[in-house]
């Protein structure tokens, strides 16, 4: 029996534990320190920051070196950072640490970003894109049913804990995963790539996208995709705090049920038979569904009705996010895992603070639930647009223009 997806799946998993939780009690750790949103807003600015800045050099050294050695070490770092915050919390206290955390901090989401780099290489080496897509669905079930439980048990934690002793207990976490991914799957490396020069590597990365028409569209109707998701996601909590006067109990109950959407919508995608020959066909249809709960979020009437069209709204976005990362991780080189990732990665993530920019200015120039409207018809638009990409015209056309 195959074991090593269950390696991967135990390593990722016990790693994405620690990140959910982490994530959640980082915010909350400032806010206790500093009680200022500021600071938690460059907290947040952080994540984005090795992704735009150096996500192309990481893909580069993701492909030169042996990834299976790279997760551990990105693990490794990973857990270490989070010991290094609780020492700081220790030897300084709340009150002159903040600068220290945040050093901590960028530290823990640089390493964070390698291995999400190099996890993209540990996942073509299962092959297929229907083996791909099935265990993709497995991880995104798994991070879906912690996104869920992990901020409930880290809220309880910090309150009944001293917040050194939550971040020791996350850190040993990502040591467990570092000792499991010495299982994962070895992706061999031609010896010839590692005397290449890391800016060789850089270019020819890019060459390659280019050269790749099917990855460069999908790189591009992806990032126009994220851009409609930036701006409408921050606008869910202002439309049910604004328009329906929800207390935040309520409101985080009702994101608990959108969050059980990507729950169902990850045990499908496993379950869906596409061929990666209607990813066009798929995308647009996602889109279309996003759009329609975009429109749906905005003319509810009830706390029902919103629980409904957030519920879709997660299961499709899961759904048509596990397809997108199998297809990209099918159609790469494996030579080229890396270098792809972070080229796509900085693509989208510079994306990301343009467009939560744009849409606090919506927000204060019109009415939520005309944004929301907007947004649906931005993603109509979208879908329009898809089938005119390269690589990606709709499988009843391609059948014709090739017969």
């Amino acid at each position: 029996m195959n074991r090593k997806p269950f390696y991967v799946i135990s390593g990722v998993g016990l790693a994405h534990i620690a990140f959910s939780s982490a994530q959640f009690a980082f915010p909350l750790l400032i806010l206790s320190i500093t009680s200022s949103s500021i600071y938690v807003t460059n907290l947040n600015t952080i994540n984005f920051l090795p992704a735009i800045l150096f996500g192309v050099v990481v893909g580069a050294i993701v492909d030169r070196f042996d990834q299976r050695k790279l997760m551990y070490s990105t693990y490794v770092l990973q857990g270490a950072a989070l010991y290094l915050v609780a020492l700081i919390l220790w030897l300084f206290g709340n009150d002159k640490s903040i600068a220290f955390i945040f050093l901590g901090y960028l530290l823990y989401i640089f390493a964070n970003y390698g291995a999400l780099c190099t996890f993209n290489g540990v996942i073509k080496s299962f092959g297929s894109g229907d083996s791909i897509v099935k265990i993709n669905s497995k991880l995104s079930f798994l991070k879906s049913a912690v996104a869920i439980l992990a901020p409930i048990s880290t809220g309880y934690f910090m309150d009944i804990l001293n917040e050194k002793y939550l971040f020791i207990a996350l850190g040993t976490l990502y040591f467990v995963a570092a000792s499991i991914s010495r299982n994962y799957p070895y992706i061999e490396q031609e010896k010839v790539k590692h005397q290449t020069k890391l800016g060789n590597k850089i270019i020819e990365g890019f060459k390659y996208l280019y050269g790749n028409k099917n990855l460069l569209s999908l790189g591009i109707i992806v990032c126009l995709m994220n851009t409609t998701v930036a701006i409408a996601t921050p606008l869910l909590t202002y439309h049910t705090k604004i328009n329906f006067g929800f207390s935040s109990a309520k409101i985080g109950l009702l994101f608990s049920f959108g969050t059980c959407g990507a729950l169902l919508g990850s045990y499908l995608a496993g379950r869906i038979r596409v061929s990666m020959d209607y990813i066009s066909e798929l995308l647009i249809t996602t889109n279309l569904l996003q759009g329609v709960c975009y429109g749906g979020i905005a003319i509810a009437v009830s706390f029902h009705s919103l629980i409904f069209w957030l519920v879709l709204l997660e299961l499709i976005t899961v759904i048509q996010s596990i397809f997108v990362w199998s297809y990209r991780q099918a159609e790469t080189d494996k030579a080229y895992i890396g270098r792809v990732s972070g080229i796509l990665g900085s693509l989208f993530k510079l994306c990301i603070p343009i467009s939560l920019f744009i849409s606090g200015k919506l927000e204060q120039l019109a009415n939520v639930k005309y944004v929301l409207i907007v947004a649906m018809l931005v993603n109509l638009f979208i879908s329009l647009m898809i089938p005119l990409f390269p690589g990606f015209r709709l499988r009843i056309f391609r059948k014709f223009k090739n017969s």
